[in-house]
């Protein structure tokens, strides 16, 4: 009988006047989707950051160069994460975007959930 890979559920938050959420340490496992769970979430692309030391982090890309981003995303909703460039972290920030990918800044706290995969 084989086993499914566990997954690990982590909430972070993005506060009120920031674009920004908290570093998750995910120890070099995948990031694979994220829900968005907050009610007062806004319409908003979601880019990630990532990191090697928790200290310098990079806006994570594509092959082309473009950001890694779930875009459009909506409260209520579950969204698969752009896997390959977020393989490569230890660390990964959640960063909201609007269209023209700029850094939204929330209007009140919200919080997502990101799915790790070991």
């Amino acid at each position: 009988m084989s086993s499914s890979p566990r997954r690990v559920f982590h909430e972070v938050t993005i506060p009120e006047g920031a674009s920004e959420s908290e570093p998750i340490n995910v120890g070099g496992a995948a990031v694979v989707g994220v829900y968005v769970t907050s009610p007062d979430w806004p319409e908003a692309n979601i880019a990630f950051a990532v990191s090697m030391d928790g200290e310098t982090y990079y806006l994570a890309c594509e092959q082309d160069g473009s950001p890694a981003i779930v875009e459009g995303a909506i409260a209520g909703r579950a969204y698969v994460a752009p896997i390959a460039p977020l393989l490569a972290s230890r660390f990964v920030k959640l960063i909201a975007l609007d269209e023209a990918a700029v850094a939204l800044a929330m209007d009140v706290e919200v919080t997502l959930t990101v799915v790790i995969a070991p």
